[in-house]
């Protein structure tokens, strides 16, 4: 038996394509070329028909994980954003549709120097080594709601009728319930999900075996698990924040935007040939290695500014700006009938960030004159066009504050969402500058009336936060969802009598605290569901 391997590897996933020579020969070779249809042997009856509601038996899951199944609610992929999202990596390859395999050839030697092979569920691609018929197998690593690696297994057999097989997958999103009122998002609350006790009544299992846990995936489990009182409960794992980047540097989104990333907050820059626009300025501590990263970049003079908030991370370059693009070397001189004057940077926000930044402190504003808004718009949007492209600014009101704004550059399609959406943490609600959960709800549901996907809800729209990573479409889906089942099972707490001291110590949070939670640092879990019920009782009142 001869045996190839290979991993590709991610940061929570290791795939492992093997193949076996299935004759005595060792020097035989078996031509894999071809459609190979999946068997539905294994792990049945979590093949066909599927699994069982509430069976998490030999999962290795933590209780995040199960809160976060709990919660799950069918009815959730009828939401337009979510019908055509992609199987999870566990399950990817036990889709409907067939395997297509075929070899590259080395074209001096004809030796075969790689095998591809193209899955028609959701079009997948993969490059594997192998000879042989075909096992899949995936190890699953999830620091977030596995306590042990998840490992599955697929077997394919030749299909000699694949011409028949569905091979390119096309998705669009349909509105399949009518009526929904915006913003919602289907799910069960802690304690209500109907399908939970189903499936250990129907095999008289204990209900703490059917919860699942690492315990659970060996055979001597059978044992314990009567005298088991407490079941398979592992410890929440939280995904730590990643370091803040050591250099302040420039990359490309797509257009003509780019990405400043290390200025303190994210500063966005397009460039052209009227000049430079910036998207925020970043923090005061950066302002000089922004500035150097624009010049960098280009040596066209900082035209526009259009701040999202008034942050000291959005806000606080604005002064160097205003000099820097007004200094010497990037002065204009324009003779018109009224004499010589000087093009410098506009600075727009909405009035609310001018108010904010205008505002006595003392017997100092907050902001210096040189900082504030040089243009501001008080309806739902403004409009620039600039270096050949129409760009919006949408006001968002009662968000993470009263001034927000969303910047969306058209011809580049990028969406600068400001301090709104934050992929690494909860949502930093400012109740007293305006802030609410409901309006944060709100502009999430309009990013997505905004950001269209590319092919398997990846891509396309690129949406570029106030903090961390660039984004897409379904990183907004999933934090939006995130919002609203929060949200929900507030309100329901609220509803029932509950303080907040006893609603932050059932911890509604806890599926989601490995993903944007934290103990320490200027926004914490605490703070978040403490703004969030605040919230909530102050628009009940």
């Amino acid at each position: 038996m001869k045996q190839c391997f290979r991993a590709i590897r991610s940061r929570y996933l290791t795939v492992a394509l093997i193949a076996f020579l299935a004759c005595g020969s060792t020097s035989a070779q078996i031509l894999l070329d071809g459609e190979w249809a999946a068997r539905y042997h294994e792990d049945q009856l979590e093949r066909i028909p599927g699994p069982e509601l509430g069976d998490y038996l030999g999962l290795p899951i933590n209780d995040a994980a199960r809160l976060k199944a709990e919660s799950w609610d069918a009815s959730r992929l009828t939401l337009p954003e979510e019908q055509c999202r992609v199987h999870v990596s566990p399950y990817i390859y036990r889709g409907p549709l067939d395997l297509r395999i075929w070899s590259e050839k080395n074209p001096e030697t004809q030796q075969v120097v790689a095998i591809r092979n193209y899955l028609g569920t959701y079009s997948q691609n993969r490059t594997i080594w192998m000879d042989g018929h075909l096992t899949h197998v995936s190890i699953l690593t999830d620091p977030v709601y596995l306590t042990e690696p998840l490992i599955k297994s697929e077997d394919f057999e030749m299909n000699l009728h694949g011409e028949d097989a569905q091979w390119v997958y096309h998705c669009r999103s349909v509105e399949e319930i009518s009526n929904r009122r915006k913003g919602d998002v289907p799910n069960y609350l802690p304690g209500e999900n109907p399908f939970m006790a189903e499936f250990p009544d129907r095999y008289k299992l204990p209900a703490e075996a059917a919860l699942g846990g690492a315990e659970t995936m060996y055979p001597e489990y059978r044992k314990n698990m009567k005298r088991s009182e407490k079941g398979a409960v592992g410890k929440g794992r939280a995904v730590a924040d990643a370091p803040p980047p050591s250099l302040v540097e420039a990359v490309k989104v797509q257009g003509n935007v780019y990405l400043i990333v290390g200025a303190g907050g994210n500063v966005l820059l397009q460039v052209g040939e009227q000049g430079t626009l910036l998207v925020d300025t970043g923090s005061e501590s950066a302002k000089e290695k922004m500035l150097s990263a624009v010049e960098k970049l280009t040596p066209e003079p900082i035209r526009w500014v259009l701040n999202t908030s008034a942050d000291p991370d959005h806000v606080g370059g604005n002064v160097a700006v205003s000099t820097f693009a007004g200094s010497a070397r990037h002065v204009e001189l324009t003779n018109t009938p009224f004499g010589a004057t000087s093009q410098v940077a506009e600075f727009v926000a909405t009035e609310a960030v001018l108010n904010r930044m205008s505002a006595m402190n003392g017997k100092q504003p907050t902001y210096p004159a040189d900082a504030w808004p040089t243009e501001t718009y008080a309806n739902e949007k403004d409009e620039v066009f600039f270096n050949g492209e129409a760009i919006e600014m949408l006001h968002v009101p009662a968000a993470h504050t009263d001034g927000d704004s969303l910047v969306y550059f058209r011809r580049s399609d990028v969406l600068a969402v400001g301090g709104l959406f934050d992929p690494d943490r909860y949502p930093v609600i400012d109740l007293a500058h305006g802030g609410s959960l409901q309006g944060t709800l709100d502009g999430l549901n309009r990013i997505l009336d905004i950001t269209i996907p590319a092919f398997s809800q990846e891509g396309g729209t690129m949406v570029i936060p106030g903090r961390g990573r660039i984004c897409d479409e379904a990183d907004v889906v999933e934090y939006r969802d995130m919002v609203a089942i929060v949200r929900d099972r507030l309100k329901a707490m609220i509803k029932n009598g509950m303080t907040l001291e006893q609603i932050q110590a059932a911890r509604p949070t806890l599926d989601y605290d490995p993903l944007y939670g934290a103990t320490k640092g200027p926004w914490t879990t605490d703070m978040f569901v403490e703004a969030a019920y605040r919230s909530l009782t102050q628009s009940t009142k």
